[in-house]
């Protein structure tokens, strides 16, 4: 899984993603679409090479999405993310 460069995990009821996130350290391209995820965890940060994300359909930020996409866009300078 080290190499892994693309996930697409569309539509799997998930809630968050593990801190094990950080060890796909070659992840460019992420798909949480039609997920509950809410937030993610600070070691989405360590991932270097993430360049595109999608949130579409998830309830992120929850009463606060404005603020927390804000700050998503922050921590994620380098990548393109759609919610």
């Amino acid at each position: 899984l080290a190499n892994l460069t693309d996930l697409v995990l569309i539509g799997n009821r998930l809630t968050t993603l593990p801190p094990d996130i950080a060890r796909l350290s070659k992840l460019a391209r992420l798909s949480l679409d039609r997920n509950a995820i809410t937030n993610l965890p600070p070691e989405i940060d360590r991932l270097p090479g993430l360049r595109y994300l999608t949130l579409g359909g998830n309830p992120y930020g929850g009463e606060k999405a404005d603020e927390a996409q804000a700050e998503l866009r922050a921590r994620l300078p380098q990548c393109e993310i759609v919610f």
